[in-house]
């Protein structure tokens, strides 16, 4: 048996333009990485790994100005507010890697077969949401009262993937 816990907390900052500290892009605050696994006979060996990591810092979108119809028309994807520069964070991110693994060792080298399945559990990560225009059911933006902005609204933007794999490894 193996196995390996390692933890960190740590900040990531810097001045801004204000002379205030504001979260850098790395400031997730705290790492979890715990590894163990199991060496059985006739050389296979099975391993897991899980990882935990605090969310990643961003900033949110002045929708107030991205919404303005040539603001928006000129850039679709917003604008930020830099003046919340990096005051929200993403979700905790965590997943689970297995692993099972075969060697053979012959006089002058050796040959690895591996089984690699990442994400176990199908854990979906989170990522910053998108602005998008609202739009009525033939696909034409709406505007607000004052026909100056979009209806905008905030999607959320998860993806997840299940990732197996093969591999071989040939040591001389």
């Amino acid at each position: 048996w193996y196995g390996i816990v390692a933890s960190t907390l740590f900040w990531s900052q810097f001045e801004d333009r204000n002379h205030q500290y504001a979260s850098s892009s790395w400031d997730t605050r705290h790492i979890l990485s715990i590894t163990a696994g199991k060496k059985f006979k006739r050389n296979w060996e099975l391993g897991a790994r899980f990882r935990m990591q605090g969310g990643t810092p961003y900033t949110p979108y002045n929708v107030q100005y991205a919404s303005l119809i040539p603001v928006y028309n000129a850039n679709p994807q917003g604008v930020y507010d830099y003046s919340r520069l990096n005051t929200l964070h993403l979700p905790l991110f965590h997943q689970l890697d297995i692993r099972v693994t075969k060697k053979w060792y012959f006089t002058k080298w050796s040959l690895e077969l591996y089984l690699d399945i990442q994400n176990l559990y199908y854990h979906k990560v989170t990522d910053v949401p998108r602005l998008v225009v609202v739009t009525d059911d033939n696909g034409n933006p709406l505007y607000t009262p004052d026909n100056l902005h979009y209806q905008t609204k905030l999607l959320p933007n998860t993806s997840a993937i299940i990732q197996p794999q093969l591999g071989i490894v040939i040591t001389y």
